[in-house]
């Protein structure tokens, strides 16, 4: 780890509060000049860091630049946390990773993607500064069908941080968008790489988009009436983005790792498609249906028009227009 990482770190753990550039000099057995070379470079990259003699420096509260520092203080797990400014897709940079052998518990989060995916070929909205898009990489014992968990897991760890943060209704709709007061505020993306050997997951990278804050200029008219974000930008507490970021990936490991065994009655509870007329999304046609529930596999039972009771296990459903 570079002086200026350990100097950001210093910082970040003090923020809003002065620390002296001879007691950061002494915690990195480093030169007083060289501390100050550190934080001069994280000036330049845009960090607001206030410089008083006889006081030292103090990173602003307001201050939201995600950095490694700024996520992994509010995390109890060791992990690999890549940051990177835009990429295509932190999925896609994830799965070349994972392809090289990169441990479980890597995590890759771009300030703003280009190309973001959601399910069925569909694009996420990723703009720089407002959203959090981020990938974590895990390598789970047992079959495809079970990656069915890590996406319900981390819809749970979404909607739970949200929670954590917001006095607004918070509520999922299968298997993976998480809503607040009626409008999206999240998608999730899980793929992975399937074993020739055993048919099991050689991998699985779990790839989540959300919005933390509404664009200056609102979201596109495209999806204006159908998004929405955790805050206004009056709303948002310090280091939003990242605690954010923090909060689901801790719940989601904590899941993972067995800490949390309850989320899929809690994953249940939040689903607001329970009694609901829905249509039932193929690749080329639509079919009505009734939500009867959710199977402790996280299935969706369904009543057609017909009379037939579905399971379904995997796919898209629209809420039908009274």
């Amino acid at each position: 780890m570079s002086v200026t990482d350990e100097v950001l770190g210093i910082l970040e753990n003090n923020k809003g509060n002065f620390v002296s550039g001879n007691e950061i000099s002494k915690k990195l057995f480093v030169s007083r000049n060289s501390v100050w070379k550190a934080v001069n470079s994280l000036k330049l990259q845009g960090y607001d860091i206030e410089s008083v003699t006889n006081k030292g420096y103090r990173l602003s509260r307001d201050n939201d630049i995600i950095s490694v520092q700024s996520v992994g203080k509010y995390l109890s797990y060791d992990l690999n946390i890549i940051i990177v400014d835009e990429t295509d897709s932190t999925n896609n940079y994830l799965k070349k990773l994972a392809s090289d052998g990169e441990r479980e518990g890597t995590v890759v989060i771009a300030r703003s993607q280009t190309k973001g995916k959601g399910r069925r070929g569909k694009s996420f909205y990723s703009p720089e500064n407002t959203g959090v898009y981020f990938s974590l990489l895990l390598k789970p014992n047992g079959s495809v069908e079970k990656s069915l968990f890590l996406t319900v897991m981390a819809a749970v760890a979404v909607a739970e941080t949200a929670m954590e943060y917001s006095n607004r209704d918070i509520a999922i709709k299968w298997v993976n968008d998480v809503y607040i007061d009626g409008k999206k505020i999240c998608g999730i993306l899980t793929e992975g790489s399937v074993s020739l050997e055993n048919g099991g997951l050689d991998y699985a990278v779990v790839g989540i988009g959300i919005n933390v804050l509404t664009p200056e200029n609102g979201f596109p008219e495209e999806i204006k009436d159908i998004a929405t974000a955790i805050f206004s930008k009056n709303e948002a507490p310090s280091d939003a983005k990242s605690r954010i970021i923090a909060g689901v990936l801790q719940r989601l490991l904590d899941m993972y790792y067995g800490k949390d065994r309850d989320f899929i009655e809690r994953y249940k509870s939040y689903s607001f498609l329970i009694g609901k007329k829905i249509n039932i999304i193929y690749h080329d046609c639509t079919e009505p249906a009734e939500v009867l529930g959710i199977t402790d596999e996280c299935h969706l039972t369904v009543k057609t028009e017909r009379g037939e009771i579905k399971t379904l296990s995997s796919g898209d459903v629209s809420v039908r227009v009274k």
